[in-house]
């Protein structure tokens, strides 16, 4: 909901690059403007002057005016990655979370921008060194800050990694819970986004949407776990 009263709707599939853009209404409901584009827009905010920050899946950032005209932002260009969720940082910055994907071994992404839109650092992590399991198609993830300043991502997998303030590895848990499928698509299913959130403790809580062993991912049959974690994502009860 906009400062207004109105609503601003940021419609189309992920997916797909044709059929997306943003619509704003009144109080009512009724169409005040709309406006399309062709990537996703994973982050959106409003300014102080009745206008909208949008940052798309190649991190453009994009001014977008209280009558819906744009303009970009910045110059930076991913064109050759994907990124999926972002979110504003305590020093007014954002981090996002994405993807690149190089014949079929998809890394997971890490990138940092300041309040001048402009990108500080970006940090490459490769499963395959690490021994964890991350899908090619892996769209469902979130990325949050922690109190001590680093970053935590988690993906639909119930992959946990953990980072400083700089983008530098700490630590990485996979999450394994007894009598649930493990593996691509297990832990998580397509359209369904985990939540984390850190707790007093420094611990996490966290939601997936998981598969019993003996139900195959065909049949949808999945259950939502509520999962808490110790500062070093072991798991303390689910």
């Amino acid at each position: 909901q906009s400062n207004d009263g109105g609503f601003l709707i940021n419609f189309g599939h992920f997916n797909y690059s044709s059929n997306l853009g943003l619509l704003k209404t009144n109080s009512n409901g009724e169409k005040e403007w709309s406006i399309t584009y062709q990537h996703p827009i994973i982050y959106l905010e409003e300014n102080s002057n009745g206008g909208y920050l949008g940052v798309n899946t190649y991190l453009k950032f994009i001014n977008i005016d209280s009558m819906g005209d744009r303009d970009t932002l910045n110059s930076s260009s991913v064109q050759y990655n994907q990124y999926v969720v972002g979110q504003k940082t305590t020093d007014g910055g954002f981090i996002f979370s994405g993807s690149e994907i190089y014949y079929s071994q998809s890394s997971i992404l890490l990138t940092k921008f300041n309040s001048e839109y402009q990108m500080i650092w970006m940090k490459k992590y490769n499963p395959t060194d690490l021994d964890i399991i991350y899908g090619t198609d892996d769209d469902n993830r979130l990325v949050i800050q922690n109190s001590d300043n680093g970053f935590t991502i988690l993906s639909d997998e119930g992959l946990l990694l953990k980072t400083n303030s700089g983008g530098d590895l700490e630590w990485y848990q996979q999450i394994n819970i007894q009598g649930y499928q493990q593996g691509e698509h297990s832990m998580g299913i397509s359209h369904f986004f985990p939540w984390i959130e850190q707790t007093f403790d420094s611990g996490y809580v966290i939601i997936l949407n998981c598969f019993k062993e003996s139900v195959s991912f065909s049949t949808g049959n999945s259950e939502m776990l509520l999962i808490k974690t110790d500062p070093l994502g072991n798991i303390d009860i689910h």
